[in-house]
């Protein structure tokens, strides 16, 4: 229907303009072209399949250390943990752990 074509079309010119369009690759031929999301499994991840192979996968969304030292230095520069989460929608256990585990590193050096 056309109204499904305008609404596909508006989600994606939204996640451009956030910078949040994630391309997944296949695991086992690494292609980036011809990936398609499928479902869901059991606990919520995203799961895909590769068009080339036919390879079933879950989209692993790992954040990148520039991600997580951007977290940490907003929690440093007063913000909650809860503030931080909802500026950069994540989940503020994610960066109570991200917090815990650079205090435990930097407590063994």
């Amino acid at each position: 229907m056309w109204w499904t074509k305008k609404v596909q079309c508006d989600i994606m010119i939204y996640m451009i303009e956030n910078e949040q369009k994630i391309i997944p690759k296949c695991p086992r031929c690494e292609s980036i072209e011809g990936q398609m999301y499928s479902s869901f499994s059991k606990s919520g991840a995203r799961r895909c399949v590769c068009r080339k192979c036919n390879y079933k996968y879950t989209l692993n969304r790992k954040y990148p250390k520039a991600f997580k030292d951007e977290a940490i230095r907003l929690y440093q520069t007063g913000l909650s943990a809860r503030e931080v989460g909802k500026i950069l929608n994540v989940n503020k256990g994610s960066v109570l752990n991200w917090i815990r585990k650079l205090q435990n590193d930097s407590t063994k050096i």
